[in-house]
């Protein structure tokens, strides 16, 4: 079953990746997995998120770590 647990309204001037950290921490509870939209196709993204699904934006290209 998926729920949706938090949400954040914010500005046209923030993104998404600026705001996740704070929706997840506010949320106060365990969160066994992430899906999400290629918005959030960011290094940052996924080092707030243990297990997460996201699409690679339609720009991608491979990280130097070699996380694609």
């Amino acid at each position: 079953m998926h729920q949706i647990v938090g949400a954040e309204l914010s500005t046209i001037s923030v993104c998404e990746p600026e705001v996740l950290g704070d929706l997840l921490r506010s949320l106060r509870r365990k969160i066994s997995s992430i899906k999400a939209d290629g918005a959030y196709d960011s290094r940052g993204c996924y080092a707030e998120m243990a297990d997460a699904v996201i699409p690679p934006r339609y720009n991608a290209q491979s990280w130097e770590d070699g996380h694609a």
